[in-house]
């Protein structure tokens, strides 16, 4: 599969752009400082050679979108200050987090295609919200402490969830769309409520005022189709607690009829209220440990 290129520039920020080739990369440490380093053939700013982007850690926040592909992201032993936000396209993706530390909250998303995110043996002051589409999904979240809420949506697919050896010091909401979604909870500490939900494998569910077409449900500023890198990003950035013109510069698609971040808010405020009130069974208790 053809190797892409990505984009390292350090304005506001790290920000990462991949272009819609099989992006690989891994975000590291080495020789005490941070760096970007492409994997199976990807190149980084048009070059085999790994690229420095601070000393020590970063210290402010980290942006990637590495678009459409089949494309893996590590991100290994970086501490991070400011906030998180991955954004993977469309395609067969990978992402792991391991032993990293992060200040603020953490946002990972992907489009449609099977596929992986880990979150291991890593610290999280804020919330670590994960969020997939369309796809048989793996999402594990081991060994790690979440100083915040850890909120799990997947979409449609036969997906799996596993939290294990690590707290919670906020809620747990696990939520799944269409498919026979698997959920287990493992020797996880967790100081708020639990909530997991399976959609799907139960015959009878009232979904309430959501919309039964799943173009239709993520097509969050209303121009008729759900797009990844627009509607996709405009949900990332609301999980991730922006609001005002930051949540929807550059996010809006042509013909968009849900334009005013307030309404956009209102709008994934309802939805993620319904996906926690109306699940197709009772929640399942999770005795806290």
């Amino acid at each position: 599969m053809l190797a892409g290129d990505v984009t390292v520039s350090l304005l506001d920020g790290v920000r990462i752009v991949g272009d819609d080739a099989a992006n690989s990369l891994t975000i590291e440490v080495a020789n005490g400082n941070v760096v970007v380093t492409g994997r199976g053939g990807t190149t980084v700013n048009g070059s085999n050679q790994s690229v420095t982007v601070s000393a020590g850690s970063i210290g402010t926040g980290l942006n990637v979108s590495l678009g459409n592909g089949h494309d893996s992201l590590r991100v290994i032993g970086v501490e991070v200050s400011g906030a998180t936000e991955i954004a993977m396209g469309l395609g067969d993706d990978d992402v792991t987090i391991d032993g990293a530390t992060f200040g603020q909250s953490v946002v990972i998303g992907s489009g449609a295609g099977d596929d992986v995110v880990s979150v291991l043996t890593s610290t999280i002051s804020g919330d670590l919200s994960i969020y997939t589409t369309t796809g048989d999904d793996s999402i594990q979240v081991t060994g790690s402490t979440i100083g915040g809420n850890l909120k799990i949506f997947s979409g449609d697919g036969d997906d799996v969830v596993n939290l294990a050896g690590g707290s919670v010091a906020g809620d747990v909401i696990v939520s799944g769309w269409f498919g026979n979604d698997g959920t287990l909870v493992e020797s996880e500490t967790i100081d708020g409520n639990v909530t997991l939900q399976a959609r799907g494998s139960v015959a009878g569910n009232n979904f309430g005022n959501l919309p039964t077409d799943d173009n239709d449900f993520w097509d969050v500023d209303g121009n008729g189709t759900a797009e990844l890198l627009k509607d996709g990003v405009l949900n990332i950035r609301y999980l991730a607690g922006f609001r005002g013109t930051v949540l929807v510069e550059g996010a809006l698609g042509e013909r968009a009829t849900r334009t005013d971040p307030a309404e956009i808010v209102a709008y994934l405020d309802h939805v993620y209220a319904l996906l926690a009130s109306e699940p197709a069974h009772e929640p399942l208790d999770h005795p806290r440990t």
